[in-house]
């Protein structure tokens, strides 16, 4: 399975797709981060723990305010793991998350964008838009727990 590929696809923008893997190599395009920057995951198939390793590395050695959008929910699952998976200063910006059917069990995945469509009730719990089942025509459930899947937004940068 190929390696991670990093492709510049603006000034201050790089897209990232592939497997994130120990053939994976972010410090010398991270080095030439800037004040801010934008990464867009677009194809994300897997990661494994030297994937971690390398990305947690390069990672750690910036200062950058960087932004990330369309993080994929293997990734998600990384930052609910590893606390600075993104660093210190992070801003999503949009994620991957899925819903399910109870009737016909269909399954779906949604980008969320966190500023226009995840917010925060008066009781200060995080909600998620809804969204109806295209074959029964019933609303779709979360198909995670919302304070604890969108946790990450209370302490962050994102909200």
């Amino acid at each position: 399975m190929k390696s991670s590929q990093i492709e510049w696809i603006g000034d201050n923008t790089i897209e990232i797709s592939g497997n994130i893997c120990e053939y994976s190599t972010f410090s010398a395009d991270f080095s030439k981060f800037n004040d801010e920057v934008w990464i867009v995951f677009k194809d994300i198939v897997g990661i494994n723990s030297c994937g971690v390793r390398e990305w947690l590395n390069a990672i750690k050695k910036t200062n950058t305010k960087i932004h990330f959008v369309d993080v994929p929910a293997i990734l998600m699952k990384q930052y609910s793991m590893i606390f600075d998976f993104f660093g210190t200063r992070p801003i999503i910006e949009s994620f991957e998350v899925f819903y399910v059917c109870e009737q016909c069990e269909y399954e779906e995945q949604r980008i969320l964008k966190v500023s226009e469509e995840i917010s925060m009730d008066h009781y200060g719990h995080l909600t998620s838009p809804e969204f109806v089942c295209e074959k029964c025509n019933i609303p779709l459930i979360f198909d995670h727990d919302p304070n604890s899947y969108f946790f990450f937004l209370k302490n962050s940068h994102s909200v």
